[in-house]
């Protein structure tokens, strides 16, 4: 996540709409699919969702799986703790 850019990301059609993904081998096979002009039930079908995304999302099994951002993930730098988050969001509110 730190490494990517919203400019980097597949883009593809499924059902319901659209999906962004981190390059992965999936989400690049299923851009293809959509260029081929597959229809969005195929993709969909290809895609397994929850299943695919449990595994490049939560699993970090990112050869079979696929990583769902938005464009978002252009503004990720690094990796910090949730206290430094909130420290950094409260620093005004702070006595």
């Amino acid at each position: 996540m730190v490494k990517a850019d919203a400019t980097q990301i597949d883009f593809f059609r499924t059902i319901p709409y659209y999906y962004r993904s981190i390059p992965t081998p999936l989400s690049q096979k299923l851009v293809q699919m959509d260029k081929d002009l597959k229809t969005r039930d195929e993709l969909y079908n290809a895609m397994h969702p929850m299943r695919n995304m449990k595994f490049g999302m939560l699993d970090g099994q990112i050869d079979v799986g696929y990583i769902s951002v938005g464009l978002g993930v252009s503004m990720i730098h690094s990796i910090r703790s949730s206290k430094e988050i909130i420290d950094d969001i409260t620093q005004d509110f702070k006595p």
